[in-house]
């Protein structure tokens, strides 16, 4: 399968280093395609509409405001697309393109590599019935991806993962975000209640001294902690004590990879094995809407200072 990388930038050289199959490099800045291509021993253009003939999928890594056009335009021209988060600008463009995708008949999943991370895969059986999750996604400031703020940039990854642990959309939020270093919102705390009675305190930010990317949920007799940079997951739970009488039992469970795995990697593997074998696996145009809606919610909720 040959596959075209759509955007060479961070992002985007971040998928090229686990593609396999990498048959072009496009990028608007020709600095940017052919040092990347160079790197990867590949061909490259400025424009991908030259090199239909040249590449059976793409993973589009480009800024948020240009998926609806390349994704449609490349799903038209029936070639399988992987778009990286969000889907797209807005719950319109997303629902459109679900369609063209539809009619074209071809594979289409959006990039969600948390989903892929061991630690969500070890604690998902796990989650049964959480009350209240707990996040923080915290990362060093860096001026790519300034053409989105941090709640389409990092917040999203938890809004999706809420989404899949919950299987429902909020039924009330309230949410502050402040720009720092940027013109975007650069920091931002949501609250978000859900129609099954769980709270969500999701905190996402770009101006912090260290990375970090964890998550804690809390529901009856249990406690689970994920970390998805060490790839770990704790869990306590509260069980009854088998003599008559005696104090229950809190039983506790640590996983942690013997080595690290890059969630990139994993997620491309199910692309084209969808691709490929027909799998349902990966994150699906359908899917990836409740997280953008909540994204989108949360931005609005917003009231900024004039700069």
């Amino acid at each position: 399968m040959r596959i075209a990388l759509i955007g060479a930038g961070h992002q985007g050289r971040n998928h090229a280093r686990f593609l396999k199959d990498l048959a072009l490099v496009v990028d608007h800045n020709p600095d940017h395609a052919s040092e990347t291509a160079n790197q990867f021993q590949t061909a490259f253009d400025t424009d991908y509409r030259n090199h239909f003939n040249d590449f059976d999928a793409a993973v589009i890594a480009t800024p948020t405001s240009t998926h609806f056009q390349i994704a449609s335009e490349l799903a038209s021209a029936g070639k399988h697309i992987l778009i990286e988060k969000p889907v797209a600008a807005s719950v319109e463009e997303a629902e459109q393109l679900e369609l063209i995708v539809q009619k074209a008949g071809v594979v289409a999943r959006v990039g969600f590599p948390e989903r892929f991370n061991p630690a969500v895969k070890q604690a998902l059986p796990n989650i049964t019935r959480p009350l209240f999750i707990e996040c923080h996604r915290l990362g060093v400031f860096s001026p790519r991806s300034l053409d989105v703020d941090v709640v389409l940039d990092l917040m999203i990854h938890d809004l999706d993962l809420l989404y899949l642990f919950l299987g429902e959309e909020p039924s009330s939020l309230e949410a502050v975000g402040i720009p720092i270093l940027s013109r975007n919102i650069d920091i931002a705390n949501a609250r978000i209640k859900f129609p099954g009675k769980c709270v969500a305190n999701i905190t996402a930010s770009r101006v912090s001294a260290k990375k970090m990317r964890k998550m804690r949920l809390f529901q009856p007799y249990y406690y689970l902690s994920m970390d998805f940079v060490e790839q770990s997951v704790s869990m306590f739970s509260l069980q009854p004590n088998a003599c008559q009488g005696g104090m229950p039992d809190i039983n506790r469970m640590e996983y942690r990879p013997q080595e690290l795995i890059h969630p990139l990697e994993s997620e491309q593997t199910e692309f084209q094995e969808a691709i490929l074998k027909g799998s349902d696996s990966g994150v699906s145009i359908r899917a990836a809407i409740p997280s953008l809606r909540m994204a989108l919610a949360v931005k609005q909720s917003f009231t900024l200072p004039p700069l």
